[in-house]
């Protein structure tokens, strides 16, 4: 909600939330991932984490929510994890695969949103920030 007054003249490309349990459609070209301390435990999240790193050409931002949110390292991720990737279904990707993922996405800069401890300039400065890199980039001409 904060960021329709930023991106209100792209018409069609509005961003939407994604309801618990689906995937992102293949029309999505730009994600925003919303991180948070224990978000690694969410089995959802994680299948958006892989989903995006076998997306080439989707563009992902990560947006960390909270400060207490620290990106892990290689050798902790396994420890970030909830149990839901102990299960033995053939579609669960393995502990490589989600490493990679999470890895690949905090290639891009990360946003700060903290709403609960932000000043309203500085929420206001972050989601200007989001709606800049959701924009389609300005071609100029010559």
């Amino acid at each position: 909600a904060l960021l329709l007054p930023y991106l209100s003249d792209v018409g069609w490309e509005i961003p939407w939330l994604l309801r618990e349990g689906h995937v992102f459609p293949e029309s999505v070209e730009k994600v925003l991932l919303v991180f948070t301390p224990d978000c690694f435990t969410d089995a959802d999240l994680v299948k958006c984490v892989v989903q995006s790193r076998l997306r080439p050409g989707l563009q992902v931002l990560p947006v960390i929510a909270d400060d207490s949110f620290r990106v892990p390292a290689r050798d902790s991720i396994a420890s970030c994890l909830g149990n839901h990737l102990g299960t033995s279904q053939h579609d669960t990707p393995s502990l490589e695969e989600i490493t990679s993922a999470i890895l690949n996405v905090f290639k891009e800069i990360a946003v700060i949103v903290n709403v609960k401890r932000s000043s309203s300039s500085v929420l206001d400065a972050a989601v200007s920030t989001l709606a800049q890199r959701l924009r389609p980039p300005k071609i100029v001409k010559t």
